[in-house]
């Protein structure tokens, strides 16, 4: 497999990685160390999701409107500070507010990569999908290294991830070659031979994929949530449930090398990707329904993750057709904006469903939401077309 950008998909990854360290093991220090209920941990992390979805906002329109380079330095410093404060002084209520600020540093810091990665995709059009695969990969050694590096010690966790984010500062200020657009006159898009860009913003085609974002989201967030109480119910254990996620992070990697082989870069490619990666998201739920074997579960997780290797790098990568060079980190932020807060609301509106209709009517409901995307997905303009007056 042949990377282009070597040096910005490595510094996504260690950013990837230090994410993975801390997230997996906050409810547990809070609950276990701290002594705190799991409804107060479920708000500081939902405080925490909250802080990295204004550092992506503040930071979109920054990167569009401001100085880019600088705003991957501030962002990283504040993640560093707070990060290294946790480290030194992980204890209530300081924990609440460090890991706030830190949320919002990595915000400001991912909102600017997300901008440069748009400007990227110019010419280099796998650039979201590798970084997705080479993300996945930072994720899966996170994850392995979390519950030791926590069984050892709650202040390794936050150092670490501390030495991981200096190190993406440093070859981000020695190796990384800021991309510049290809050409452009006034501040306007000019179409260049052999491509065809976006004249300007396409505001419905861009909401439309902000909520694809969001309610996929919100659908994966039941398989990590609600679904372990299900599994746990049919006295299937734990350690098998957390298998799953193994399964899905190798077939990640596996897997989504192939993705531009199977499916090149063609707009209505790029539809139909979209179209049956929703379509494989929605599959995954009935599969599960009334469910007694593990077998089962392992069929759906590996359904639900085909769909996420098609849907996750095919939205940015349409979200960067669908604006123009002005508003590219924002529009970016946007997406990543739509994703945290799916992930950080999944649980609670995915519990409040199961409680009022159960997990049958609620698996077959999130099966109806999914089509109805899949239809949604032709209300799509064609990317390098203006907005209708």
């Amino acid at each position: 497999m042949h990377l282009k950008n070597k040096t910005f998909l490595a510094i996504n990854t260690l950013l990837s990685m230090g994410s993975g360290l801390i997230t997996p093991i906050m409810t547990l220090y809070i609950h276990n160390d701290l002594h705190k209920s799991l409804v107060t941990a479920g708000y500081v992390l939902l405080l925490y999701s909250g802080m990295i979805a204004v550092g992506y906002l503040v930071g979109g329109r920054l990167f569009d409107t401001w100085k880019q380079a600088p705003l991957v330095y501030i962002g990283g410093s504040v993640a560093v500070l707070f990060l290294l404060l946790l480290a030194l002084l992980p204890k209530w209520p300081l924990l609440v507010f460090f890991l706030a600020l830190y949320g919002a540093g990595q915000g400001l810091w991912r909102s600017a990569f997300s901008g440069y990665m748009a400007v990227i995709q110019d010419g280099d059009q796998d650039i979201f999908n590798n970084n997705y695969w080479t993300s996945n990969i930072g994720m899966g050694v996170a994850t392995l290294l979390a519950g030791y590096l926590y069984s050892v010690s709650v202040h390794l966790v936050f150092a670490t991830t501390a030495v991981l984010f200096v190190g993406g500062l440093v070859i981000f200020a020695r190796y990384f070659k800021v991309p510049r657009p290809s050409t452009e006159v006034s501040g306007i898009d000019v179409d260049l031979p052999g491509k065809r860009l976006p004249s300007r913003m396409q505001p419905r085609s861009i909401a439309i994929l902000c909520a694809f974002m969001f309610l996929t989201c919100i659908s994966y967030e039941q398989w990590e949530s609600n679904l372990s109480v299900m599994m746990t119910a049919q006295g299937i254990p734990v350690q098998k449930y957390s298998l799953l996620f193994t399964v899905a992070t190798g077939q990640v990697i596996i897997f989504q090398p192939l993705l531009n082989k199977i499916f090149p870069h063609h707009p209505w490619v790029e539809r139909f990707r979209l179209m049956f990666g929703l379509f494989l998201y929605g599959l995954s739920f009935l599969l599960v329904i009334g469910a007694h074997e593990y077998w089962r579960f392992v069929v759906g997780i590996v359904v639900l993750t085909t769909g996420e290797i098609l849907v996750t790098p095919t939205i940015p990568l349409l979200l960067s057709k669908y604006s123009d060079r002005q508003h590219r980190g924002f529009t970016q932020s946007l997406g990543s904006l739509s994703n945290t807060l799916g992930i950080a609301l999944g649980p609670v509106v995915g519990g409040y469903l199961i409680t009022l209709t159960g997990y049958q009517h609620a698996f077959v409901a999130l099966f109806a939401l999914q089509m109805v995307m899949v239809l949604l997905v032709l209300a799509l303009q064609k990317t390098g077309q203006p907005e209708p007056k």
